[in-house]
Order: structure tokens, then sequence, then C-alpha cells
């Protein structure tokens, strides 16, 4: 197994200097890893990029001759917010009060006041909502989609599409996706609809969209409509619903970074034909510098996965080593002093996403997309996206 090694600023030569003689009132500092394991593709590679991290900073604190060890007690929120806060209060009950996942914004903001009151941490690989950029208990080591938007916009003008239909899940990730694709795209953009992402029947949501669809065909052409689907995997019951329709098909689809790059659209017979017809395409969140530890990281996602990692699985890896560094060169496993440390330990810090500078807000503060398309079978890199401010 390859291990990895996080280069660091000059506060690495400090950690050296003193990694004999940090004194911790247990020789194990204990995490939280609050992942959705059981609801999400990327829940569960997430996870096992946060026990790769474990594994690879407990190296690191042997190999400069530290006197304790990390270690992760992982939670599976089990694609529910009522779960992801009871398993956070489950972990503060027991002392943990330092947790690394907590993957979408939803769940943030139902934990939120719970999180801030109880001071804990929580270093998120997922969450984007661009309204939670907020000086907080909260990092998120992704760009928000305040910068995944104007990519969206492009990818769908330059399919030459004059009018977007929007269909999203309700939440602030969803409307905040839907309302910032609004402001900057150069068309129409219809809110058409907004589901519940936890429905096991999206047979209402199907029948209303496809006929919405065949009317604005008519007004406006096929070639001028496009459908913005901004969502999680659930897209792969609604493809198989809409095979029993015929007008979705027949326009454009594009989707986020929660779709470019999943395995079950050439996986699953239903979804391929639906994406080859539609020539489904989404953006892709990449890291902005790539780097030996991102590297290193793909290669053992591909022995396990047969795929490289993502900026989920990436940002999973990063918080681990983030907080970890943190507590190494404060000498502490308050949560108060490691919110405060964190962003000038991230400055100085390049992890598998790149440069771990973060915003004012404690989002990552660099951001870079392609633009992929499905097609033949396969995702292909349609292009690269460069955001420059209006």
């Amino acid at each position: 197994m390859t291990s990895l090694v996080h280069t660091v600023g000059y506060m690495c030569l400090i950690v050296t200097l003193l990694g004999t003689s940090i004194a911790y009132a247990d020789d194990t500092v204990t995490i939280g890893g609050v992942f959705n394991i059981s609801g999400w593709a990327e829940g569960e590679k997430s996870k096992t990029a946060a026990e790769f991290a474990v594994n690879d900073f407990n190296e690191y604190l042997d190999m400069i001759g530290a006197d304790w060890d990390l270690k992760m007690r992982i939670e599976d929120t089990q694609d529910n917010a009522n779960i992801a806060l009871s398993k956070l209060q489950d972990l503060r009950s027991s002392g943990v009060d330092l947790v690394v996942g907590v993957a979408f914004s939803h769940f943030i903001n139902l934990a939120y006041n719970y999180i801030q009151t109880n001071d804990i941490l929580v270093i998120s690989h997922a969450a984007q909502a661009a309204n939670q950029e907020i000086d907080d208990n909260v990092f998120r080591l992704v760009p928000n989609d305040g910068q995944q938007v104007p990519a969206i916009s492009a990818a769908a003008q330059d399919a030459n599409v004059t009018t977007l239909i929007t269909i999203s899940y309700i939440g602030s990730w969803g409307d905040g996706i839907v309302d910032g694709v609004e402001s900057f795209f150069d068309g129409e953009v219809v809110k058409l609809l907004r589901y519940d992402y936890e429905t096991a029947d999206y047979s209402a949501v199907v029948s209303f969209l496809d006929a919405e669809v065949a009317k604005l065909v008519d007004e406006h052409g096929a070639d001028s409509v496009g459908v913005l689907f901004v969502g999680g995997d659930e897209i792969l019951q609604i493809a198989h619903q809409l095979k029993l329709y015929e007008n979705s098909h027949k326009v454009r689809w594009f989707g986020t970074n929660n779709q470019a790059g999943q395995s079950y659209f050439h996986s699953d017979p239903i979804m391929r034909e639906f994406a080859e017809t539609t020539k489904f395409t989404a953006v892709r969140s990449i890291p902005a510098q790539s780097n030996p530890i991102g590297t290193a990281l793909d290669e053992r996602f591909i022995e396990r996965y047969n795929s490289t990692a993502s900026i989920y699985n990436y940002a999973a890896y990063d918080a681990v080593w983030l907080l970890g560094m943190t507590i190494l060169q404060t000498q502490s496993t308050d949560s108060s002093t490691l919110i405060k440390a964190i962003p000038a330990v991230a400055l100085h810090t390049i992890g598998a996403s790149g440069h771990l500078e973060l915003s004012p807000g404690g989002d990552l503060a660099n951001a870079a997309f392609e633009i992929w398309r499905f097609q033949d079978g396969v995702w292909i890199t349609y292009a690269d996206y460069i955001h420059e401010p209006r």
C-alpha cells in the first residue's frame, strides 16, 4: 500500500521539533467520521478515503516520534438528516466534539444550532450550499456552489439551450444552485419542480415533468430546451420511470458534480440509454492543482473501486489530515482552539485537493471545473471551465 505524506509549510518544521514532547490526556485522540455510507454512492468512498487518511496520519506521527495516535469513530447517517443530527449528539455525549464528514448542506442546516451551541468542530467533505459560507464552527473542504453555478450555465449555453427547466430536491443546496443558475443563465429559466429526495416514488414528478417538457418543446423546439437536474443518485430511479414517457428524451439534460463520472451511467442499461439520448452533460469539480497526494489517492481508489477519487473523496482525506495537523501544531484537542487555528494551518497545507487555503467563510477557496458529457458509453471531458467574475 502506498503511503501518503502531506506537504505542509514552515510550521511542519516546528511540529518535527516538538513531536516527542507533545502531551495529551490520552495517547489516542478520537474524532468522529459522520458519513452517508448507505445512502449515497460517494458516501462509502469518502469513508474509505478518511480511513486511508487516519492510517497515513498515524504513520506520520510514528515517523516524528509523537506519543499519540488518531482514531476515527465511524457513523452512518443513512441518507437522513435527523439521523445525522442524532449521530452528532451520540458523539458529543461520548466526549467526541471533533468531526469530519456530514455530507449534505441540509444535514448541516438541521444540526447547525446543536453544532454551534455545543462547540462541535465539523470539517465537511461535501456540503456546498453557497449560503453556508459563514464564519462558524463548520469548515468545508469543497468550493461552494456559487463557483459551480457559472460552469453549469456555460454548459447549457454552449449547447444552444435558451429555455432551461429545473428539477431539484428541496433544500438549501438545490435551491441555491437553481437560484444561482437563474442569475447567470443567458436565457429563460423555468423553475419547474422541487421534490423530496427521500421519496421512494417519483411517478408523479416524472409525469408532470414530461408533460411540461412537451409544452415547451412545442413552443420553442426541442433543440432550444434543456433540463437541469439538481439532485443525487435518485436520477437513476427517475431515468427508469422516464422510460415510460417520450418527451423528456427529446431534449438535452444537464447535471451537477453529483452526476459527473458516476459508474451507474454506463453499468445500468436504462440509465445508459437515457444519458446517451439526452447527451447528459454535468460539471465535474476537480482539484485546482494536481499533486502527488491526489495522484497517490487515485491509485488506491483505482485498485479498490476501479475509478479515480472524486473531489468529495479528496476532501474527506484532507479533512482528517487538516484536523490532525491542527491538533499537532496547537498541541490541543480543544475544539475552540482548533477552530481558531484551522484557517492558518490550511493556508500552509497542500492536500489531495491542492492548496487548502480557506475563504473567509471557511470554504475551500480554490476551485476548478471540467464539463463532462456521457457519450458512446463513457464519460468524456468535454471542456475545461475557468470562471472569471462578472
